[in-house]
């Protein structure tokens, strides 16, 4: 039963990371101690290094001990998936396989108007809707999804409420692949979730923040790469002849097209019959293109493009007008995208690899909207980082 098999894996998994944890932030409150014993000479440094190493590293790692030990349920809720068709298989296999595996997945509550999908369920179904709250109550559960194919007529409302009553957790199962993912399901969500959910907030103030910040980053950008941008300029020049940069129309804020600033790191020629996807291995992409692809070399000149307000620094990725009138008609909510200026870097791009068909647009699109729905300042800076890691190792980071 996957009640018994996954604990103690989680367990073990648990305690590895609290302890890098647990390091990791002793380590920072020590270097913060001994920079404000640099800032105040007239603090003993020495001492007060010392002193703080000793009491912060052990007290942190009690702190985490004390809290998996005591309150195990905050760092494993226990969870009930209420439904056993599609999407409740779906929304167990997303809990599995993510970082908030930790979670204790208990089993499955079942509506008897629906067939279970017992092949891909991989749990025991426990009860019935109608006796969900005892359910909960004997396997002691911290947290209920909702995880219906089909709601119409057969939610227990008043059951749920009393639950939600009792301090248990009521969750629909689009928020929970949202929130375990990272992206948000396009085969599942539901206009109304979209419409009714939070998130997706565009004050004026973070707005011009955001645009601020970008200024400052492409001025920076510029200033600091330009001895790289001489070099892959000579580099471009002495493998073949053509222009250095390379300019295509794009879709940007609003639907508006502009022109996005590229190294040219393909044949000249390589678009004689029409557009088509860039793919992995495109044997279009020159030796020095190959290279600069693969760190995002290519993608510099569009610091111009950000400081012309045409992108911002983290946004979705802005795509050719060509590929948006087809995509358009085949995805829901595509247009969606370009609510927001377009970034050089973005979610869909630290999260998936290099997309080169409607089906990678297709869940692209799924991280772009996640993006838009928790966009902010602290948000920004984790795809920044993430980016960095990218750009350092040569390939994609999850």
């Amino acid at each position: 039963m996957l009640r018994n098999r996954q604990p103690r894996n989680m367990q073990r998994l648990w305690s590895v990371n609290s302890l890098f944890l647990g390091v990791r932030s002793s380590l920072i409150a020590v270097g913060l101690l001994y920079a404000l014993s640099l800032a105040t000479p007239a603090i003993d440094s020495s001492r007060l290094f010392c002193i703080g190493g000793l009491i912060v590293l052990p007290w942190a790692m009690v702190g985490r001990i004390a809290v998996h030990t005591l309150w195990p349920d905050f760092v494993h809720p226990r969870i009930i998936i209420f439904g056993t068709g599609e999407l409740a298989a779906d929304v167990a296999k997303d809990l599995r396989s993510s970082a908030a595996g930790a979670a204790r997945l208990v089993g499955f509550v079942k509506e008897e108007t629906f067939e279970t999908c017992s092949d891909r369920l991989e749990g025991p179904v426990l009860g019935s809707a109608a006796a969900i709250e005892s359910v909960v109550a004997a396997h002691h559960a911290s947290q209920v999804i909702v995880a219906l194919d089909n709601r119409w007529g057969v939610l227990p409302v008043a059951a749920l409420v009393r639950l939600r009553f009792l301090g248990i957790e009521v969750e629909d199962a689009q928020t929970t692949i949202a929130r375990v993912t990272g992206r948000i399901s396009l085969a599942t969500v539901r206009p109304a979730w979209l419409i009714f959910t939070g998130g997706f907030r565009r004050s004026t103030w973070t707005l011009f923040i955001k645009r601020l910040i970008d200024v400052i980053s492409s001025v920076m950008g510029l200033i600091i790469t330009l001895p790289i941008t001489v070099i892959v300029a000579i580099a471009i020049r002495l493998e073949s002849d053509g222009p250095i940069l390379y300019k295509q129309s794009r879709v940007g804020r609003r639907g508006q097209t502009f022109d996005v600033m590229k190294f040219r790191s393909m044949r000249v020629d390589a678009e004689r019959d029409g557009a088509v996807w860039s793919t992995i291995g495109d044997s279009r992409v020159t030796r020095v293109g190959r290279f600069i692809r693969k760190y995002r070399i290519d993608e510099l000149p569009q610091f111009v493009n950000i400081l012309k307000g045409e992108m911002s620094l983290v946004g979705p990725r802005p795509e050719r007008p060509v590929f948006v009138q087809d995509l358009r008609k085949l995805i829901d909510y595509y247009d969606e995208r370009h609510s927001m200026r377009p970034g050089l870097t973005g979610w869909a791009q630290v999260r998936y690899p290099y997309g080169a068909s409607v089906d990678d647009a297709y869940r692209k699109l799924e991280y772009d909207l996640f993006y838009l729905k928790h966009a902010s300042m602290a948000f920004d800076l984790k795809i920044i980082a993430a980016t960095v890691r990218v750009v350092v190792g040569g390939k994609l980071g999850r």
